[in-house]
C-alpha cells in the first residue's frame, strides 16, 4: 500500500511510515528513509517524481546543511529495507524490499522489541514510560524469505513498540540499511472479534 514522508525539523530526517487500519483505528510503523537532510520545512513530488524540500537554518537541530530548496533522487536500487510492519492477533509480520538471506536464521535471535507508552500532557515533550522488555517466542521467515512473522507477548493498547533488527543481509549481500521499526499501538487485533461479537449481540432478535 502507499505509504508517506514525513520531514523533522529538529533531527534532520526524513521518516517513512507505513499505516494501517486496525478495528478502526489508524496506527502502523515508522522506518528511517533518510538523515542529514537539513531542518526539513516542506516536502513534495515534483512532476519528474523527484522529491523536493524547503529547509530552514533559525536555531533548528537539524540545521547546518544550509536552507533553500533540496532534492533527493532515487537511484534505482531498492535497498534492503523492512518494508512494512503489521500488526497480527499474535505479534508482528515483517515484509522486506529483498529476500533475506539464508544465513540469517541465526541473527534472527538477536530480535529485540521493547514497548513504552508517552504522557500526553500540558508540557513539552514526554520522556518514556513504562518501558519494558517483550519476549519474542518464535521467529518464522516465509518460503518465499520475504517476510518474518514475530509470535510476542504482552503487547498494549496506547504503547510504542521499538523493533531493533539485526543486520541481517539480503540474498544478494546487501545489508540492512536501518535496524530500528517504531509501532504505535492503538488497539489490538482482537479488537477486531470483539467489536463483531457486540454488533452481533446488538442485532439479536
Amino acid at each position: 500500500g502507499k505509504q508517506l514522508f514525513v520531514g523533522d525539523m529538529m533531527k534532520g530526517t526524513i521518516i517513512r511510515v507505513a499505516l494501517e487500519k486496525v478495528a478502526g483505528e489508524y496506527q502502523g510503523a515508522c522506518f528511517l528513509f533518510r538523515r542529514g537532510v537539513g531542518a526539513v520545512n516542506r516536502m513534495t513530488f515534483g512532476p519528474d517524481h523527484r522529491l523536493y524540500l524547503t529547509r530552514a537554518a533559525r536555531g533548528w537541530g537539524g540545521g547546518g546543511r544550509g536552507e533553500g530548496l533540496a532534492r533527493l533522487e532515487f537511484t534505482g536500487e531498492t535497498p534492503m529495507e523492512v518494508r512494512t510492519m503489521r500488526l497480527t492477533s499474535r505479534g508482528f509480520e515483517l515484509r522486506f524490499t529483498r529476500p533475506v538471506s539464508r544465513g540469517s536464521e541465526s541473527l534472527l535471535r538477536e530480535l529485540r522489541l521493547e514497548q513504552f507508552r508517552y504522557e500526553y500532557w500540558e508540557k513539552y515533550g514526554s520522556p518514556k514510560i513504562d518501558r519494558e522488555l517483550l519476549t519474542i517466542e518464535r521467529v518464522e521467515v516465509s518460503s518465499d524469505r520475504m517476510q518474518i512473522t514475530l509470535e510476542v507477548d504482552g503487547i498494549k493498547r496506547g504503547h510504542i513498540c521499538h523493533l531493533v533488527v539485526p543486520r541481517i543481509s539480503a540474498e544478494d549481500g546487501q545489508v540492512l540499511l536501518h535496524p530500528d521499526a517504531f509501532y504505535t499501538v492503538n488497539a489490538l487485533k482482537d479488537d477486531h472479534s470483539q467489536a463483531e461479537s457486540h454488533i452481533n449481540h446488538a442485532t439479536d432478535p
